[in-house]
Protein backbone atom coordinates (compact mmCIF):
# COMPACT_ATOMS: atom_id res chain seq x y z
CA UNK A 1 0.00 0.00 0.00
CA UNK A 2 1.05 3.77 -0.62
CA UNK A 3 3.17 5.45 2.33
CA UNK A 4 2.19 8.73 1.46
CA UNK A 5 -1.16 9.13 2.78
CA UNK A 6 -3.31 12.45 1.00
CA UNK A 7 -6.70 12.90 2.80
CA UNK A 8 -9.09 16.43 2.21
CA UNK A 9 -8.45 19.30 4.81
CA UNK A 10 -11.46 19.16 5.83
CA UNK A 11 -11.43 15.72 6.74
CA UNK A 12 -12.05 15.86 10.97
CA UNK A 13 -10.14 12.45 12.13
CA UNK A 14 -11.88 11.61 15.22
CA UNK A 15 -10.65 10.50 18.97
CA UNK A 16 -11.39 7.74 20.59
CA UNK A 17 -10.41 7.40 24.61
CA UNK A 18 -8.71 4.39 23.97
CA UNK A 19 -5.71 5.33 22.29
CA UNK A 20 -6.78 4.31 19.07
CA UNK A 21 -4.31 6.63 16.28
CA UNK A 22 -6.04 9.55 14.87
CA UNK A 23 -3.54 10.90 12.93
CA UNK A 24 -3.75 9.37 9.13
CA UNK A 25 -0.73 7.87 8.51
CA UNK A 26 -0.77 6.28 11.90
CA UNK A 27 -3.98 4.91 11.52
CA UNK A 28 -2.95 3.48 8.01
CA UNK A 29 0.50 2.29 9.98
CA UNK A 30 -1.22 0.36 12.06
CA UNK A 31 -4.16 -0.81 10.59
CA UNK A 32 -1.62 -2.48 7.70
CA UNK A 33 0.19 -3.84 10.86
CA UNK A 34 -2.64 -5.21 12.41
CA UNK A 35 -4.21 -6.83 8.85
CA UNK A 36 -1.20 -8.58 8.23
CA UNK A 37 -1.02 -10.36 11.69
CA UNK A 38 1.34 -8.36 13.89
CA UNK A 39 -1.25 -8.10 16.95
CA UNK A 40 -0.34 -7.18 19.95
CA UNK A 41 -1.98 -7.04 23.27
CA UNK A 42 -2.06 -3.14 23.79
CA UNK A 43 -4.72 -3.16 20.38
CA UNK A 44 -7.43 -4.74 22.35
CA UNK A 45 -9.21 -2.07 23.95
CA UNK A 46 -9.09 -2.77 27.82
CA UNK A 47 -11.89 -3.45 30.03
CA UNK A 48 -11.57 -1.25 33.37
CA UNK A 49 -13.35 -2.15 36.73
CA UNK A 50 -15.96 0.11 35.67
CA UNK A 51 -16.76 -1.91 32.01
CA UNK A 52 -16.82 -5.36 34.12
CA UNK A 53 -19.12 -3.86 37.08
CA UNK A 54 -22.05 -3.15 34.32
CA UNK A 55 -21.30 -6.67 32.79
CA UNK A 56 -21.75 -8.19 35.85
CA UNK A 57 -24.68 -5.96 37.11
CA UNK A 58 -26.64 -6.53 33.82
CA UNK A 59 -25.77 -10.35 34.29
CA UNK A 60 -28.04 -10.15 37.76
CA UNK A 61 -31.06 -8.18 36.41
CA UNK A 62 -31.17 -10.61 33.28
CA UNK A 63 -30.96 -13.44 35.71
CA UNK A 64 -33.73 -11.42 38.20
CA UNK A 65 -36.14 -11.27 35.94
CA UNK A 66 -35.61 -14.04 33.05
CA UNK A 67 -34.78 -16.92 35.20
CA UNK A 68 -35.22 -19.15 32.15
CA UNK A 69 -32.14 -17.37 30.84
CA UNK A 70 -28.81 -19.54 31.28
CA UNK A 71 -25.98 -17.56 31.55
CA UNK A 72 -22.89 -19.21 30.02
CA UNK A 73 -19.26 -17.75 29.86
CA UNK A 74 -19.61 -16.84 25.96
CA UNK A 75 -22.68 -15.21 26.30
CA UNK A 76 -20.56 -12.96 29.26
CA UNK A 77 -17.88 -12.70 26.61
CA UNK A 78 -20.67 -11.44 24.16
CA UNK A 79 -21.83 -9.17 26.22
CA UNK A 80 -18.23 -7.80 27.74
CA UNK A 81 -17.14 -7.00 24.74
CA UNK A 82 -20.38 -4.82 23.58
CA UNK A 83 -20.11 -3.25 26.60
CA UNK A 84 -16.08 -2.37 25.82
CA UNK A 85 -16.84 -0.97 22.49
CA UNK A 86 -19.42 0.90 23.81
CA UNK A 87 -17.42 2.33 26.41
CA UNK A 88 -14.78 3.85 24.59
CA UNK A 89 -16.65 4.15 20.70
CA UNK A 90 -19.95 4.45 21.69
CA UNK A 91 -21.82 6.52 19.04
CA UNK A 92 -19.78 6.22 16.92
CA UNK A 93 -19.13 4.33 13.67
CA UNK A 94 -16.27 1.76 14.22
CA UNK A 95 -13.84 -0.71 11.96
CA UNK A 96 -13.89 -3.29 14.55
CA UNK A 97 -13.41 -7.13 15.38
CA UNK A 98 -14.18 -9.19 18.37
CA UNK A 99 -11.99 -12.19 19.00
CA UNK A 100 -10.98 -14.47 21.93
CA UNK A 101 -8.55 -11.68 23.34
CA UNK A 102 -11.39 -8.57 23.24
CA UNK A 103 -12.04 -6.17 21.03
CA UNK A 104 -9.90 -4.67 18.31
CA UNK A 105 -10.88 -1.40 16.59
CA UNK A 106 -8.52 -0.15 13.70
CA UNK A 107 -10.20 2.83 12.92
CA UNK A 108 -13.48 5.08 14.59
CA UNK A 109 -15.84 7.94 13.37
CA UNK A 110 -17.17 7.81 9.72
CA UNK A 111 -14.19 9.30 8.42
CA UNK A 112 -11.78 7.09 9.49
CA UNK A 113 -13.40 4.17 8.43
CA UNK A 114 -14.05 5.29 4.90
CA UNK A 115 -10.12 6.29 5.20
CA UNK A 116 -8.46 2.93 5.83
CA UNK A 117 -11.36 1.56 3.47
CA UNK A 118 -9.72 3.78 0.63
CA UNK A 119 -6.26 2.67 1.29
CA UNK A 120 -6.21 -0.88 2.22
CA UNK A 121 -6.90 -3.66 0.13
CA UNK A 122 -10.25 -5.33 0.81
CA UNK A 123 -8.62 -8.96 0.76
CA UNK A 124 -7.13 -8.24 4.53
CA UNK A 125 -10.11 -7.58 6.60
CA UNK A 126 -10.38 -10.88 8.26
CA UNK A 127 -13.39 -10.46 10.05
CA UNK A 128 -13.27 -6.88 10.71
CA UNK A 129 -16.78 -4.89 9.91
CA UNK A 130 -18.37 -2.26 10.55
CA UNK A 131 -20.31 -1.99 13.79
CA UNK A 132 -22.46 1.10 15.48
CA UNK A 133 -21.98 0.53 19.30
CA UNK A 134 -24.84 2.01 21.68
CA UNK A 135 -23.32 5.13 23.62
CA UNK A 136 -21.88 4.74 26.81
CA UNK A 137 -24.55 5.23 29.18
CA UNK A 138 -27.64 5.14 27.14
CA UNK A 139 -28.13 1.88 28.20
CA UNK A 140 -26.97 1.52 31.88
Amino acid sequence: MATDVQEPEQQVFEQCSSGIPTDPAEILARAERILGGDIRPEDYLPVTDEIESVVQQSIRTLVKYQPEIIVNDEGTELLRRDTTLGYYCGGKSVLARSGDGGVIVLAMGGENVQFVYRHVSPDKWAGFGIKYPTAWGSEN
